[in-house]
Formats: C-alpha cells, sequence, structure tokens
C-alpha cells in the first residue's frame, strides 16, 4: 500500500488514527503526508499531480486547505493558529480570500467561529 511504501522509505506515523506521516530532511526541513477519509469535505476536487510515470499523489486544492487550517484554529491553540497564518503567509496571492469570505460564512463555519479567524489572519497578513 502507499502507507508502507512511505514508512519503508523513511516516513514515520504521527497524529491521530494513522492518517498523518511526516519525513524530517537532515537539514530539519520536515514534509507532512496526510491519509484522509475517502470523502473530502472541500468543494473543490483535489488534483493528480504526477511524479514520475506511473507513480503521483492526489493533492487537496489550496482554498481547501486554507479553509481547512482555517477551521482547525477555532480552536484556540497557537499551533493551529500559526499553521493557518503560514499557509496564508506561503499562498496569499493564490489563494481565492473572495471565496474563502463566502464560505466562511456558511452556518456551520459560522457557528464555530471561522469568520473571526480568517479576519485574525488577514489582519496578521496586512501587518507582515
Amino acid at each position: 500500500s502507499d502507507r508502507e511504501v512511505l514508512v519503508g522509505i523513511g516516513f514515520r506515523w504521527g497524529g491521530v488514527g494513522h492518517r498523518h506521516l511526516s519525513y524530517e530532511f537532515g537539514d530539519g526541513e520536515i514534509v507532512l503526508v496526510e491519509f484522509p477519509a475517502s470523502e473530502l469535505d472541500g468543494i473543490r476536487p483535489p488534483t493528480w499531480h504526477e511524479l514520475r510515470p506511473g507513480i503521483g499523489v492526489w493533492v487537496i486544492a489550496l482554498d481547501d486547505l486554507m479553509m481547512d487550517r482555517l477551521q482547525q484554529a477555532t480552536d484556540g491553540t497557537v499551533v493551529t493558529m500559526d499553521a493557518a497564518v503560514d499557509l496564508a503567509r506561503a499562498a496569499a496571492t493564490d489563494i481565492d480570500w473572495a471565496g474563502l469570505e463566502l464560505e466562511a460564512q456558511s452556518p456551520g463555519n459560522r457557528r464555530i467561529g471561522v469568520p473571526d479567524i480568517l479576519r485574525a489572519v488577514r489582519s496578521q497578513l496586512d501587518r507582515a
């Protein structure tokens, strides 16, 4: 399986429910891989990126990843807020901010405070 291959080349399990793998390079850089449930909650379909002939990965759409980080940041921990801000900084020009604003206003996202988190992330970007 994909998971066994990654473990075989040095990835390690972490996180909850055997969904997350990480690989740490000699310089300290870490690559994280998540095996989400078979159904993704995102609005946009993931895209296939071929790494070499016959081998590739499905990648979640950037805006769905940003929304996921915003939703996780509602738990109040610095770590998840930092992850949302880091992603926003790295991909600011590629993110559909207007689309995220609309999505943040859905009843479920409003209930957990996503609009406030989105404003806080945008505020940190503006200050940077």
